[in-house]
């Protein structure tokens, strides 16, 4: 199914570090500064650049889009709301109009493991992420701006290209820790990000190598009709499984539930759930 998305007002964010979160911020989020911010107007040859000192007129924007996108926005690994909150920009509002193409990976494989920017349009457009070879944040430091924007629009324009070919329905390709490409067609509904997401190991097929896709994941509290006693339920399926599997009370054998079996990956879990 295409999904051709409304672009009246359309943005697409990227935010470059002032700073390395683990080298210089020793992996504190609230120590990172922001060095330079890009938006890009989606189908439109229209950018804009805003430096740590006009940090307000990008606030001006983002809160006047109806739609703002980005790759790993928000979330585990997400930095730029991050940066923007370390300023006392609210990104809580941001929220129901924002599309993260990292969302849609973690919602359809579990993990961000392996699925870098970097390698998804490289084996999807056949270009690289970035032109330059030196971090954006060490040309911030000293003071390259210039070539820091050059960089920050070509991004810009990889993430547009990446949402726009998610969003009409056709494949990415990206290649797994085997070194084999793997092509697969994603939802585009999945990238609006309304939780923080639950961040399972990736399952790569041992044949091949092939990154198994999620079908679905209970995460469930059953209380059992005979004994009373009350069970965390933790378990996914991928593709391919076909067969179900049902799940006794380990207290009494009594029936819980059935879900489908998990042939591979993460087995079931059964906790006792203490109230």
């Amino acid at each position: 199914m295409k999904m051709e998305p409304d672009h009246e007002t359309t943005v697409i964010l990227d935010i470059e570090s002032k700073k390395h979160l683990h080298n210089d911020c020793a992996g504190d989020f609230s120590r990172l500064q922001i060095g330079l911010a890009g938006i890009k107007y989606l189908r439109e040859d229209k950018f804009e650049f805003f430096l740590e000192d006009n940090l307000r007129e990008l606030n001006h924007v983002l809160e006047n889009a109806s739609r703002i996108i980005g790759f790993n926005l928000v979330g585990y690994n997400g930095l730029d709301y991050k940066m923007l909150q370390n300023y006392g920009i609210k990104t809580e509002p941001l929220l129901s109009k924002t599309y993260d193409i990292m969302t849609v990976l973690l919602r359809v494989f579990g993990s961000f493991k392996g699925l870098s920017l970097d390698n998804i349009v490289r084996k999807t457009f056949n270009i690289p992420k970035k032109k330059g070879k030196k971090a954006n944040y060490k040309l911030i430091q000293s003071r390259k701006i210039e070539e820091v924007k050059i960089n920050l629009k070509h991004e810009l324009e990889l993430i547009e290209k990446l949402f726009i070919r998610i969003a009409e329905g056709g494949v990415i390709n990206f290649e797994t820790r085997l070194g084999l490409v793997d092509e697969h067609e994603l939802t585009f509904f999945n990238g609006f990000p309304t939780k923080i997401e639950e961040i399972v190991d990736p399952y790569d097929f041992p044949v091949g190598g092939m990154r198994l896709q999620i079908k679905d994941i209970i995460n469930e509290v059953i209380k059992c009709k005979k004994c009373k006693t009350s069970w965390q339920i933790r378990s996914l399926c991928y593709y391919g499984d076909t067969i179900s599997e049902k799940i006794h009370c380990p207290r009494c054998n009594n029936l819980l539930m059935e879900v489908r079996t998990n042939l591979l990956g993460e087995p079931i879990s059964i906790l006792e759930k203490h109230t």
